[in-house]
C-alpha cells in the first residue's frame, strides 16, 4: 500500500524514449565543402550557399566529391585521425583550392601533401583526437569509399 508521500504505482508512467541528436557543434557548417549528409537539403526557409549545392554546371568550383570520384586512387586509414588519399598529380590544383577552402570554415581539419610514387601526390588528412572528430573522419573516408568505388571504370 502506497504511503502518502508516494503515488501509486498506476500513476507512475515512463517518460518518453528520445532520439539521440548530434550537438550542433558536433556538425561541419553549412558553408562546408564536406557535406557529409546523404540528404544535402537545408532547413526550411534556409538556403544553402551555392558552392555546396550539388549542380553540374561545369564552371562552378569542385566539389570533393567531384576529387574523389576523378582523382582519388586509394584510400589507407593509417590511424583513427589519419586518412590518406593518394590523388593524380593533376589533380593538386583542385585538391588545394579545396583543402584551403575547407580550413577556412572548418579549422580542426588539418591537410598535407607528400610526393609518392609513379607521378602520384598523397594527401593527408588529419583531426584531433576526439570522438567527434573521429566520427567526421570516418564519414570523409566513407564519401572517399563510395566514390571510388561507384565511379565507372577507367578505359
Amino acid at each position: 500500500m502506497p504511503t502518502p508521500d508516494t503515488p501509486p504505482a498506476t500513476e507512475l508512467t515512463p517518460r518518453p524514449a528520445t532520439a539521440l541528436r548530434p550537438r550542433p557543434e558536433h556538425r561541419l557548417p553549412s558553408h562546408s565543402r564536406l557535406d557529409l549528409s546523404p540528404h544535402p537539403n537545408p532547413s526550411p526557409g534556409r538556403q544553402r550557399p551555392a558552392r555546396c549545392r550539388p549542380s553540374n554546371n561545369r564552371s562552378e568550383k569542385p566539389s570533393f566529391d567531384t576529387l574523389f570520384t576523378e582523382a582519388v586512387t586509394t584510400i589507407n586509414r593509417s590511424t583513427p585521425t589519419t586518412l590518406d588519399l593518394t590523388l593524380t598529380s593533376t589533380a593538386e590544383p583542385t585538391a588545394r583550392d579545396l583543402t584551403t577552402r575547407e580550413v577556412s570554415c572548418c579549422n580542426f581539419f588539418t591537410f598535407t601533401y607528400h610526393p609518392a610514387f609513379n607521378n602520384t601526390l598523397v594527401l593527408r588528412i588529419a583531426v584531433p583526437q576526439s570522438t567527434t572528430y573521429i566520427a567526421i573522419l570516418n564519414a570523409v573516408e566513407a564519401r572517399a569509399r563510395h566514390q571510388l568505388t561507384t565511379r565507372p571504370p577507367v578505359a
